[in-house]
């Protein structure tokens, strides 16, 4: 969002919390933020030092700290997310903001929470965005006034996805076999977002091979156990990569899936980042039928939509994508035309042109 805000011509600055433990861990590691997650360097990055005395009270000392110098900084606009505090001061130091929000069951547990809708009115918070229609019904029924409360979707990068690879040259650069169908699942490895459904289809599914990109060391460890258990020999896990090389393995698939189950705790609220890549990558998507992923993903428009919770339904969604070509080649090209509605681009500029 920052990126998108400076290609708008926005002079941004993000400012984060600075971790004096995670600072030193990214210096030994050689992190580069920009490359990890594959944005331009077009907008500064400030760290901000803050009180860090327990979890509860770092909170807030961040926040307060953030308000001090943002107020100080003399913005149009902050937008801001996560920590409901930085909204409350900033809004009582009479600096214009917005907050973004992602989970309604976290936000309320914030003593402040309904103080917010107050600040809406008397105050200098100019409005809630929220990441899907269901996150902005229940915000408006927790009484924050429906003309302040906005739906924007998570998105993409387009630009990214722009000269897109061959499947063939997208296999030969990721190291992927050629003579298989592939399915491609990009992210976390919480078991709520379905990864053991997704293994049991692949169970029954030998000559296909499922390929999992992303997930903590540990996530990755202890499913490479359970699939050595199993006999699972058509499974690839390949761990962490970079941003940027993401899209090779989305290019490199017949089949990009994405499982999750009703045990999701923001299943009600959420808008993954994964389905607007996926979009993007002009490939079958196979979803499980959440009613904050049919805000975006239409059945058998953009993507095949299937049971949550049951590896024979996902399992079904597969084979009918690998049998039917003219119907995975539809919905493939369908999710890349409505991609271009979900660019970071145009999430920047509604954000410009409502609060700028």
């Amino acid at each position: 969002m920052c990126a998108a805000l400076a290609k708008h011509g926005i002079r941004t600055e993000l400012v984060v919390p600075l971790h004096f433990l995670s600072w030193w861990k990214a210096i030994r590691e050689r992190i580069d933020i920009w490359d990890w997650y594959a944005v331009p360097r077009n907008f500064r990055i400030t760290f901000l030092p803050y009180p860090h005395l327990g979890r509860r009270f770092a909170v807030r000392g961040y926040a307060l700290a953030a308000a001090i110098y943002a107020r100080h900084r003399k913005p149009d606009l902050v937008y801001t997310r996560s920590n409901l505090w930085v909204p409350y001061w900033l809004s009582r130091l009479g600096c214009p903001v917005v907050f973004e929000a992602h989970d309604l069951s976290e936000e309320r547990k914030y003593p402040i929470f309904h103080s917010l809708s107050k600040e809406m009115e008397d105050g200098s918070l100019q409005g809630v965005v929220t990441i899907s229609k269901g996150l902005a019904l229940a915000y408006i029924e927790e009484g924050f006034p429906s003309d302040k409360v906005y739906v924007l979707h998570d998105g993409v990068d387009l630009e990214r996805f722009g000269c897109p690879l061959s499947q063939f040259d997208a296999r030969k650069e990721t190291g992927l076999p050629r003579d298989c169908p592939i399915v491609c699942y990009t992210g976390s490895l919480r078991e709520a977002y379905g990864i053991d459904v997704l293994l049991e289809c692949a169970l029954h599914l030998s000559k296909v091979l499922f390929v999992f990109v992303g997930g903590a060391e540990q996530e990755v460890k202890r499913y490479k156990i359970f699939c050595k258990k199993k006999g699972l020999k058509n499974v690839l896990f390949v761990g962490w990569v970079a941003n940027s090389i993401v899209p090779k393995y989305l290019y490199a698939s017949d089949i990009l899936a994405m499982p999750y189950t009703t045990k999701v705790p923001t299943d009600q609220f959420m808008s993954p980042l994964k389905m607007f890549e996926y979009l993007a990558a002009r490939r079958p998507i196979v979803a499980t039928d959440l009613p904050t992923i049919r805000e975006v993903l239409v059945h058998e428009h953009n993507a095949i939509l299937v049971k949550p919770d049951s590896a024979g339904a996902l399992r079904s969604g597969i084979e009918r994508i690998l049998g039917e070509p003219a119907l995975a080649e539809r919905i493939a090209q369908q999710a890349r035309r409505d991609a271009e509605k979900y660019s970071w681009s145009n999430r920047a500029k509604a954000i410009i042109e409502r609060f700028l």
